[in-house]
This record gives C-alpha cells, structure tokens and sequence, in this order.
C-alpha cells in the first residue's frame, strides 16, 4: 500500500540513499526538527518517471502538499534528465518550471534540482567534492590509479566506487545515505551550498 503524504512538503527523490541523506542535511539545518514539514517519497530509480509521478499525485494527503521539490541526478545529460522530469511533472498535470533552482506555482508550488548543478554528474560527486580535502582521498586516488594501471576498470560507476573506497576508510563502512546520518559528510563544505540553497527554497 503507498505511504499516505502527511506533510506539507514532499521531496521527491531517486532512491533510499538520497532520502537517509536528504533527512540528514534538513536535520542538520534544522529545518524541520519535529519532523512534521517534510516528508521525503524514494521513487526507487528514474525509468518511468511519467507513472511514478502520476502515482504521487494520486495519493492520498497530496491534495494538502504546498510545496514540491524533485531532486535527481544529471547523470551524464543534464538537459536530457530536466526534460524528463518536465515530462513527469506534465503527466501528472502538476507545474513545469523552466528551470532548475526556481520555485514556481502554487497548490503545490514546484521546485527542481538537478546534481551536481553544475554539469553532468551525480550525488556521489557533490560528496567526493565535499571531501576532496581528507587524508584518505589521496589514497583512494592512489588506489584507482592502481586499479587503472592493471587495467582493472570492472567497476560500473567510478564515482559510486570511489564513495564506496572513501568510506571504507571510516571506522564503520556505511552506505552514502547512512553515512550522512553518521555524520561522515562535512555539510559545511562549498559543495553542498547549493544542496542547502535549494532545500531552504523548497522548505515553506
């Protein structure tokens, strides 16, 4: 059975990770310390996105919502992963902003992030940025270095891999979602500033 919505803000997001982290970071800012204002919906990939809108919108307590934020990768298009979201948001008859970092309309008002926001990429770049400056990223540099040398490049998504060898290095290996709940992220890293700017527009 689908979650009834019970906040006025829903964040919609890619999958489980990005939902542990985006809690953590609103936690962090204290923008909803009560946990009332937020309610954050994984949709659990970006294939069909048209449907899984539609479903949203469709669920019960979503006539309450005041404020719609979608948050996915850019992955390697950026304009390709926009227009598919303007495609969902259109299918589900809700409010397309022309776009990203914009709030616009009402009942529910809309607003768009793509990440990194500033080209091709994803959240396990925003995060390996965000700590490009720890001891232990030299090693994991080291270490795909290594890796590519070898010419071992079994890995799907360098990016994915090198969160993973960077948290390797912690005391307890968590996932990247588990980890910002951990406090392994350093959310005052310029990285994440326009993670922050966009959760502070789409929280009203």
């Amino acid at each position: 059975m689908t979650e009834e919505i019970a906040a006025p803000c829903l964040l919609l997001v890619e999958g489980v990770e990005e939902k542990y982290f985006f809690d953590a970071l609103i936690q962090h800012l204290g923008l909803d310390p009560n946990h009332t204002k937020v309610q954050i919906r994984p949709l659990e990939g970006v294939s069909s996105l048209g449907d899984k809108f539609k479903a949203v919108a469709l669920t019960r307590g979503f006539d309450k919502v005041i404020s719609l934020g979608v948050v996915r990768d850019a992955d390697d298009d950026p304009v390709d992963a926009f227009s598919s979201i303007s495609y969902a948001l259109t299918h589900a008859n809700l409010t397309v902003p022309s776009t990203t970092m914009v709030r616009i309309g009402t009942d529910p008002s809309v607003i768009v992030m793509l990440l990194p926001n500033t080209g091709p990429g994803m959240l396990e770049d925003v995060c390996l940025e965000a700590v490009r400056g720890d001891a232990a990223m030299s090693c994991v540099d080291d270490y795909f270095q290594c890796l590519n040398g070898k010419g071992i490049s079994s890995f799907q998504n360098t990016s994915k891999s090198k969160v993973q060898a960077f948290l390797a290095s912690k005391y307890e290996t968590k996932l990247l979602g588990i980890a910002a709940r951990a406090g392994y992220w350093p959310w005052d890293a310029t990285s994440f500033e326009p993670i922050v700017a966009f959760l502070r527009k789409f929280i009203i």
